[in-house]
Order: structure tokens, then sequence, then C-alpha cells
């Protein structure tokens, strides 16, 4: 049960400050289609460029205990007990504990009561329930209008980025091909180059590009990786994907490789 006592201390706002905050529940809105189009991955790559250490922490902490919403927001929980935040900047503080834990909730799939409960419900409509209390009566419907103002500029923009809308699955691929024929050639590199190539690819571009590259390049790559728990951590991780992606991932490793080619 939540010290609620201790929440309403810190909660008191300005409107200004609220407003402010109608920003976050924006940036969670687009984290997660970022998440689910990328992978769980993309968070930390996401934390190295974040200005703010709350939000960053909430990140890297996705990634680590994903899928676990409770410990996720446990963790917050002593970031906000431990830090003295109080205003606009607790407000924020709330909405992202509670933002990247419904990430977590939604994208991992495993709670059966949830999507029971939820099956009907958008994205957005989600994050709106969640969020929209913690600015008070008066705000609910400022934060709902942001979440649909977020909805159509995402609507808009899809089809002008000319993304591939096929989500990649991630069942094991029948055939040993990889999606460009050209990333099968990478069993041509040295084991210098190799090991020069994926040291210097990160590894939410090396999950990716492998959700579909051949069976016998993808054990070739993984042969050069030094950690790799890690990469077959991000492997289990990195679902949901689109071809799009995939795709720009394995061009990515392809001129990458290019590089390896001319230094080794």
């Amino acid at each position: 049960m939540e010290n609620m006592e201790y929440y309403t201390q810190r909660l008191q706002c300005s409107d200004e400050e609220k407003d402010a905050c109608l920003e976050t529940v924006a940036k969670l809105y687009h984290l997660r289609y970022q998440i689910r189009r990328e992978g769980i991955l993309l968070a930390e790559d996401l934390a190295e460029r974040e200005r703010d250490p709350f939000f960053r922490a909430c990140l890297l902490d996705l990634v680590e205990v994903f899928p676990d919403p409770e410990e996720l927001e446990r963790r917050s929980t002593q970031y906000l007990m431990a830090g003295d935040y109080r205003g606009g900047a607790f407000l924020n503080a709330v909405l992202l504990s509670r933002g990247v834990a419904l990430i977590a909730r939604y994208e991992g799939r495993e709670d059966e009561a949830f999507r029971e409960k939820h099956w009907n419900k958008t994205w957005g409509e989600l994050l709106c329930e969640t969020l929209r209390g913690w600015f008070g009566v008066e705000y609910r419907e400022k934060v709902m209008a942001v979440i649909k103002r977020e909805e159509k500029t995402r609507r808009d923009a899809e089809p002008k980025q000319g993304h591939d809308p096929v989500i990649w699955s991630p069942e094991p691929r029948q055939n040993h091909a990889s999606l460009l024929r050209e990333f099968d050639g990478l069993m041509e590199l040295t084991p210098p180059q190799r090991d020069w190539l994926v040291r210097n690819t990160s590894t939410r571009i090396l999950c990716l590009a492998m959700q579909a590259g051949g069976t016998q390049v993808n054990e070739y790559l993984k042969e050069g990786v030094e950690d790799r728990e890690q990469l077959e951590k991000g492997l289990n991780l990195t679902t949901n994907v689109r071809v799009y992606d995939v795709e720009a991932a394995q061009r990515e490793i392809l001129k990458k490789a290019e590089e390896a080619k001319a230094c080794m």
C-alpha cells in the first residue's frame, strides 16, 4: 500500500509545472512504440542520450529486469523516497516510473489477468488511465488530449516514412538464408575482421539483424561476441520487430563490414 500522505505532500504543482509534465506523457507514449518497433534493448541506447537521471535509471532498469513491472515499480519507488523530489519534479518522476512499468507490463505479455482485463483497450487508453489521475481532476481532459494528439501524429507520420508495417515473427526461421542475401556474405570475413565487426556494433543492432539472419551467418557472428550470454538475452528480448528495421540493421552491419575489410 502506497503512503499517499507522502505523495500528497510532494505532488503540489503549479499549472505551469503540470503543463511541462504533459510532455512526459507524450514521451512515454512514443517510447512504447519505439520499443515495440526496435526491441527492448533500445532503452539502453536511449539511456545513453537521456539527460534526466531519473528517466535514465528507469530505462536501464527496464532492460535489466524486463518484463517484471513490480520490480520496476519497487526500484522507482526507492528512487523517489531517496531523492528530494517535489512539485513538478516529483510529478514528472512519478509519471516516468508508472509509465515505464506499464510498458514492461504491456510488452512482457506474461500477466494473463492483465491481458484479459485490458484486451479491448488501446495503448493510449491504458497510458491515459495510468497517468491522468496524478495530475488531478482538472487535468484529466488535458492528458487525454495530449495522447490523442500524439496518436494522430504517429498515424500521420508512419506512411510518410515508408516503413514496412510487417512485424517480424520471433519464431525460428524455416529457411537458412538471411533477409538480405548479401548478409550471408559475412561468412567470408576473416575471424579478426568478424571480431572487429561485432565488437564495434551495438548489441541492439546485432540482435535486430539476427532476427532474420541465416542460421550459419548468425552462428559465425556469435563466435566473435565477447559476452555471449548478454547477446542471447538480447535476442530473447528482441521480439515483434518490423522487417523494415531488421533490414536497416543488416545494412548497417554490412556497411561496417566494409570498414572491417579496409582496416584489417
